[in-house]
């Protein structure tokens, strides 16, 4: 297997972990944090239901980094909505006790995206955490 040591410098930091259904075709997050918890479409009707995965992080040299990952370019799209949405933001601010006062503290964030929506209102935060130090 290929691995990028760019990458594996942040995942330590996070619990998510992309895996691919071979038979579907699709990939899907694993929380490794939470004995390995699948988020996976809830059925045959919810095909076009994705997922997007959202961290903030101290960069390797200095700064922050922020890595966006998504089931497709639908679940994406609402990753980048809800980062545009003034109430969606203060909301993840308050769920990980940061002060408005002081730089936005570092999380890790899956979001459950309805359809083929990129509307914050049909997203749902199933993970707001912070990440490992």
């Amino acid at each position: 297997s290929h691995t990028n040591p760019w990458v594996e410098g942040f995942e330590e930091k996070v619990g998510l972990r992309w895996n691919f259904d071979s038979a579907g075709g699709v990939y899907f997050p694993v929380d490794t944090w939470d004995g390995n918890k699948a988020y996976r479409a809830d059925g045959a009707g919810d095909a076009r239901e994705g997922f997007c995965a959202i961290a903030l992080l101290p960069n390797l040299g200095g700064g922050n980094v922020l890595t966006i990952a998504g089931t497709g370019g639908s679940a994406v799209n609402a990753g980048a909505g809800f980062l545009a949405d003034e109430h969606a933001i203060a909301d993840l601010r308050q769920r990980l006790h940061g002060a408005a006062d002081k730089a936005f503290p570092y999380f890790e964030l899956l979001i459950r995206v309805k359809g083929r929506s990129a509307s914050v209102k049909d997203a749902k935060a199933e993970i707001v955490r912070a990440p490992k130090r």
